[in-house]
């Protein structure tokens, strides 16, 4: 049964915060360490995190409790040696990141083969938070929050079961990768969606699960809205998720998806040639093949290729 992240439940002396609640599972010989990573602002200081049932804290794993420090990247080492347990801690952390770049967050959780999984509901952390990264041999679960107000970087990859809807585009949102068994399937506004002048680096969204996928149409929305963004760094546009719920974009038909009636380049024909020829975007997107020196590529109409050469 994996742990959620708790609301009101009082950390005894914890100055009233609201905590959060990891739960950790042994793996392989539980004798290896993983550590987490949190940033929590100065008015977290000298409030407690604690350990319970088989979890220990500590280079020795021996500590049931350790004291935050405000204004800084707090790094707790985590020892499960069988079993499960759990941290319970202020749910107050800005940053699940052992770093606090905004546009190249590192991991907040690191494991080795024989450190503990973690697993948390991802509906329920921070809506201040800034930055999050978690990689390895954990399942996140829960629905996507629509209104992270803060948030520009979110990486999450592993056995993942994430869903709700992608919404259009969070207020800051720069970097998004989440890869899983994930079932997000869908495009909302959300309150805090519009258009945005900050600058996208990295868009990508898997599933190995048949349910998770994103509709033509809202594949087309993301392609139009994000052609008007400004693109720097990793410049990646990925939705070549295998899974079945992921609608292909090939269409070969006119009119179609790709030319009109009179066989002219639609709008989100032109919003991928900007993407990819203007603003030097690698976009990937299921069922097509971008045209060559020569050719239509896979997934367009014919004539397609030279107009996308010209």
């Amino acid at each position: 049964m994996f742990g959620k992240l708790g609301l009101g439940l009082g950390l005894g002396g914890g100055g009233g915060a609201k905590p959060a609640i990891f739960t950790f599972t042994s793996k392989g010989s539980g004798e290896g360490t993983g550590t987490l990573y949190l940033f929590y602002p100065a008015s977290e200081d000298g409030k407690v995190v604690r350990a319970t049932g088989n979890v220990k804290l500590g280079a020795d794993g021996d500590l049931t409790e350790q004291p935050i420090t405000g204004g800084t990247t707090n790094t707790f080492i985590v020892t499960c040696s069988s079993g499960t347990g759990t941290l319970v801690l202020p749910n107050t952390y800005t940053r699940f990141s052992a770093n606090t770049s905004d546009t190249g967050a590192s991991n907040g959780w690191v494991t080795s083969a024989n450190s503990p999984s973690l697993a948390f509901d991802i509906a329920s952390l921070p809506v201040g938070l800034i930055t999050f990264r978690c990689e390895g041999l954990n399942t996140i679960s829960g629905k996507l929050p629509s209104d992270w107000k803060s948030m520009t970087y979110f990486y999450c990859k592993g056995s993942n079961t994430i869903g709700g809807n992608l919404p259009a585009d969070w207020k800051s949102m720069t970097y998004f990768r989440c890869l899983g068994s994930n079932t997000v399937d869908g495009i909302t506004d959300g309150e805090y969606a519009g258009n945005q002048t900050s600058s996208m680096l990295y868009l990508q969204l898997a599933s190995n699960n048949n349910l998770g996928g994103l509709s033509a149409k809202d594949q087309e929305f993301l392609l139009k809205g994000k052609a008007s963004r400004t693109w720097t760094s990793y410049r990646v546009f990925d939705l070549a998720s295998p899974s079945a719920a992921m609608a292909s974009m090939a269409d070969e038909a006119i009119p179609g998806r790709w030319f009109s009636s009179a066989g002219e380049p639609t709008e989100v024909a032109q919003a991928l040639k900007t993407l990819v020829k203007e603003k030097n975007v690698s976009v990937v997107l299921k069922g097509l093949t971008m045209p060559g020196e020569s050719g239509d590529g896979v997934g367009f109409p014919t004539g397609f290729g030279d107009w996308w050469r010209s």
